[in-house]
This record gives C-alpha cells, sequence and structure tokens, in this order.
C-alpha cells in the first residue's frame, strides 16, 4: 500500500462566495442562495480532485506504510506540518520531533518532508498506516488567495450545475464544460504559485 489521506478538517470558507457566483450568474434573487452554497463546495471539491491540489487551508491526514527517503505530501501547496507520529516496532505511537526532518519550502509542489542532516528514519512496526503525517494545505484561509483560473472554474461549474439540474443522458452533457478542463489544466499551472 502507497500513500492515502483524507481531509480531516474541512475549509471554514470557500473559494467563492454567494455572491459572486451570482453575480458570474446574473441571479438577483436570494431564494436559492443555500442551494448555490452547496453547488459551491461542490464544484471546489471536484475541481480541487480534478488537479489534485487544496484550495482553501484544510487539515490533512496522510498515512503510509514506512518511513520513504523523501515523503511527499499529496494535495499541494503544503502550508505547515502539524505532526509526524510513527509505530515503532514495539507498536508505540511516537511523535518526532522537528530537529529529526526538515519540511520542504512551502512553494515546492508537492511538499515534502526530508529527513534532518545527519539522522535516519527509526524502524516502524510492520503494519499499514505506520507512518502518520498531519499538515495544513492550501493557498490560504481566504478566497483572495486562490488563483483566478481555479475561482472561475469554480463559478463555470455552479453555473452549469444550476442550470442542469437533472441527470443528463445526452453524451454531449456527459463531460465538465471545456473551459472549466482548461482552466484546470496542468499547463495552466506553470506560474501559479
Amino acid at each position: 500500500m502507497g500513500q492515502v489521506y483524507s481531509v480531516t478538517t474541512a475549509p471554514a470558507s470557500e473559494p467563492i462566495t454567494t455572491a459572486e457566483a451570482k453575480t458570474h450568474m446574473r441571479i438577483t434573487s436570494s431564494a436559492d442562495d443555500t442551494y448555490i452554497a452547496t453547488l459551491i463546495t461542490a464544484a471546489r471539491q471536484w475541481c480541487e480532485w480534478y488537479q489534485g491540489r487544496s484550495y482553501i487551508e484544510q487539515i490533512i491526514t496522510m498515512y503510509q506504510d514506512t518511513f520513504t527517503s523523501v515523503i511527499y505530501l499529496p494535495q499541494p501547496p503544503a502550508i505547515s506540518v502539524t505532526s509526524l507520529k510513527y509505530y515503532d516496532t514495539a507498536g508505540t505511537q511516537t511523535t518526532l520531533t522537528a530537529t529529526t526532518h526538515y519540511v520542504s519550502d512551502v512553494i515546492s509542489q508537492p511538499g515534502r518532508i526530508y529527513e534532518a542532516y545527519d539522522y535516519s528514519w527509526p524502524a516502524t512496526r510492520d503494519m499499514r498506516k505506520a507512518v502518520e503525517v498531519v499538515y495544513k494545505a492550501g493557498y490560504g484561509s481566504a478566497g483572495s488567495n486562490v488563483p483566478a483560473p481555479m475561482k472561475h472554474a469554480i463559478k463555470i461549474m455552479v453555473s452549469n450545475w444550476y442550470e442542469n439540474r437533472d441527470p443528463v443522458t445526452d453524451l454531449k452533457f456527459m463531460r465538465v464544460p471545456f473551459s472549466v478542463e482548461a482552466l484546470l489544466d496542468p499547463d495552466s499551472l506553470t506560474n501559479v504559485q
């Protein structure tokens, strides 16, 4: 088994507000505000999944079966590492101190954890999820920190889902809008930090 991870603390806000989505869709009524807010969360989650990135600050817990020379942190950009724990050969969970490892610059994509100079990772128990890393990821706690292409992709997804609420069978509606894929294309991230 390689790495597995999950979001253990969801973002406290979304990259766009309900008002921004409504402006994009030219909606003035507040009758569907709750529904639109739900679509924003779903669109953000889909876009994060599609890109393999985190948009708004969230806490992620990642597990792997043993230490590796470099521990890669999924769902970049990594902000900071909260804890690095492991199960030793006796089965006791131990938290490593910050002096045992080095976390790469948050700009690196994905974030990386290395052994500190003149330190070797300890032996782990032969079990699944022996190593646990808890870290923060995202562009920050505010939507203003999220790159514009990602925010616009969310607006397009929300608009599309708002207008097409029923299941679709027509092949032309089976995929997400091309403009969303274009905005989230990995090549468009070259200059996005």
